[in-house]
């Protein structure tokens, strides 16, 4: 996972400083794949610890506990899995920031999951952040940037982690995985949606998404006015909602690539085309680009389904009348 993450302009960036040896003494690291954003944190912090002079080695003292999240110098916060940061954190990385390393010239404190945070939180750490003691470094790790107050933005440096491309997240799975069959780590890379975490929970579900496949097609060849829209947000619910929409986006892409005259072996794709065209299949797509940012966002699952079949609708007879 971290070879994806060393080949990012964000990556480059964070080298770039260490081999100019200045690095910054805070970094807020932007990343939507939370499952993968904690790997990428401790690759910014055994890039800042590491005697490597331009990355890290992966394999010194240092780097191997990083990685098992032991090392003395460098403190993760939560201190739990699947907890909050607390204010109790902020107070303690404060006090611990004018305690000298244990054992090199660097301490690190690493707070993933930083968007969590409470507005007394991150007002606590201001000062470290922008005058910290001698050797301190704070990485800040966040899925939504936008929960980070602007105080706190404007004093530390932003690396944003991009997505990735369905031939990157291939290749991972092939490396991780080389026992899977290759049609199966395929498919789930094209249902990543440019994110390692969610490739690698299709791959744990043993690659098994034919009940959203078919909710998806029938869906859009069935749906026919709002009254039947109710039949379908019953079953998007938080544990498929982003895997829905993941698959009608796709759907659509291959109906609206259909239109436009590719050869189509599936018959419900060739269907779906002829009922909605490449324009409609577009325009839906667009909506549903607008529904996941909500959802990123925390929005309303159900609110968020409801409004993206009623726009499969209102595209579909919009764009049949033109």
């Amino acid at each position: 996972m971290t070879d994806l993450f060393k080949k990012t302009v964000a990556y480059r960036i964070l080298s770039g400083d260490k081999i100019r040896g200045s690095l910054s003494h805070a970094y807020m690291v932007v990343c939507q794949d939370a499952v993968a954003l904690p790997e990428y944190l401790k690759a910014v912090a055994k890039t800042i610890v590491c005697a490597d002079e331009s990355s890290f080695c992966g394999e010194c003292r240092s780097c191997t506990l990083i990685d098992k999240g032991i090392y003395t110098d460098v403190t993760f916060y939560p201190k739990t899995e699947g907890g909050k940061i607390l204010v109790a954190d902020a107070d303690e990385m404060i006090a611990q920031s004018y305690v000298k390393p244990f054992e090199g010239d660097k301490r690190v404190f690493v707070f993933c999951g930083a968007e969590n945070m409470l507005a007394q939180s991150q007002n606590k750490i201001l000062k470290t952040l922008e005058e910290p003691p001698q050797g301190v470094y704070v990485i800040l790790g966040t899925t939504n940037e936008n929960a980070i107050l602007s105080t706190v933005k404007s004093r530390v440096k932003k690396l944003s982690v991009p997505d990735f491309s369905e031939e990157e997240i291939f290749d991972y799975l092939v490396g991780r995985f080389p026992e899977k069959d290759e049609k199966e780590l395929s498919r789930a890379a094209a249902f990543a949606d440019g994110k390692i975490g969610s490739a690698l929970s299709y791959v744990e579900k043993g690659g098994d998404n034919s009940a959203v496949e078919a909710l998806v097609l029938d869906m859009l060849e069935n749906m026919k006015n709002s009254k039947d829209v109710l039949d379908y947000t019953v079953k998007i619910d938080k544990t498929n909602v982003r895997e829905f929409l993941i698959c009608l986006k796709k759907t659509l892409a291959r109906a609206a690539r259909c239109s436009c005259g590719k050869e189509e072996k599936s018959g419900a794709i060739r269907r779906i085309s002829a009922i909605y065209g490449t324009a409609a299949c577009l325009a839906v797509i667009n909506r549903i680009n607008a529904c996941e940012r909500a959802l990123y966002f925390n929005g309303n699952v159900t609110m968020i389904a409801d409004g993206i079949l009623l726009g499969v609708l209102e595209e579909k007879y919009k764009w049949k009348k033109l």
